[in-house]
């Protein structure tokens, strides 16, 4: 592309490196039984408190309705329970349960030894490098604007 260094185009380099961690992470959560999108919401919950569906999407970056599927299949798979909030009976809490902590305990471990393997050409310098600079970007840019039904 005239102009355009993509080897050097730090928006196209990250999306290439997500989209083929996303692939790593799949491979390693497949096998336990679940998606990203699952796992992502178990992290959310592991802490034990009560969240509503929006403080998950926040946490999860999944629009609404790909995580309203995801829960309802946590659900069924008894990773997650769902109850109604006290105070307003329209927000939804959504806690993990002991099976979901087991399998969240699980799939972490599974997902840092691949993703590891993967990352493991960089030295410790340079993963902390990656982190200290991913981080501040993430700390300086303002949040994203979405397009409508786009999930991240």
């Amino acid at each position: 592309m005239p102009g355009l260094d993509l080897g050097r185009f730090i928006p196209w380099l990250a999306t290439s490196m997500t989209r083929y961690l996303h692939g790593v992470m799949t491979e390693a959560l497949t096998p336990l039984g679940i998606s990203i999108a699952e796992w992502r919401v178990i992290l959310c919950v592991f802490d034990g408190r009560s969240y509503t569906l929006t403080e998950v999407v926040e946490f999860t970056s999944l629009n609404q309705s790909s995580l309203s599927r995801a829960i309802v299949r946590m659900q069924k798979k008894g990773l997650v329970s769902r109850s109604r909030r006290t105070h307003d009976a329209r927000l939804m809490n959504i806690e993990i349960t002991p099976a979901g902590r087991a399998l969240c305990e699980r799939a972490s471990l599974a997902v840092r030894e691949a993703c590891g393997r993967e990352l493991g050409v960089l030295t410790q310098a340079e993963r902390d490098s990656f982190v200290r600079i991913a981080r501040k970007l993430l700390a300086e840019l303002p949040p994203p604007k979405r397009a409508a039904g786009l999930s991240y």
